[in-house]
């Protein structure tokens, strides 16, 4: 049983030492202020500090989104510049594109108005190349014809001219005879 009288001891040593006088309460009390308003200061320390690092990053927030609606009213401004010079662009080529169709179409009209000249022409042509060819071929007989009919009158000249001199020889011989 000795020992249970032990344990009983003990916490009479506990008691008698927790018992504590004015002065180590007040001490106690004191340094626990202390304590605390280091750890107060600490944390008001930290809250300066989270603070001043909240209105940083604020500032620093603030300023992205300055950034931002910067790029924004900057690529919003390019995409309106960029749509107009597209629009632009675009009504250059339909004006262009529009003549080009046009020129086509007054070309085309003049090279049909130019194929139906050439071909007048042509027609024109092989009619008057046709008639040239008959007159040429009527000349042609016509000289045949002038031709023969020259050779007939030289045959008869020479005929003609042939019994002239027979006939002159004729009535000159009968006087060479003599």
């Amino acid at each position: 049983m000795a020992p249970k009288k032990g344990k009983k001891g003990k916490k009479k040593a506990k008691k008698d030492e927790g018992e504590l006088t004015i002065e180590d309460k007040y001490k106690k009390a004191v340094s626990r202020i202390e304590s605390l308003e280091r750890a107060l200061m600490t944390k008001s320390e930290d809250t300066n500090r989270a603070f001043q690092a909240q209105r940083a990053l604020q500032v620093q927030l603030q300023h992205f989104r300055d950034e931002t609606d910067r790029a924004k009213a900057q690529s919003h401004d390019i995409r309106i510049e960029m749509t107009r010079q597209a629009k632009m662009n675009q009504e250059t080529l339909f004006k262009r594109i529009h003549a080009a169709e046009e020129r086509s179409g007054i070309l085309k009209e003049e090279m049909a108005e130019m194929k139906m000249k050439y071909e007048e022409e042509i027609a024109t042509l092989s009619d008057v190349i046709k008639q040239k060819d008959s007159e040429i071929q009527d000349l042609q007989r016509r000289i045949e014809d002038l031709a023969a009919e020259f050779g007939d009158m030289l045959h008869e000249t020479l005929i003609s001219i042939d019994e002239k001199i027979q006939t002159t020889a004729e009535e000159l011989e009968p006087m060479k005879r003599k």
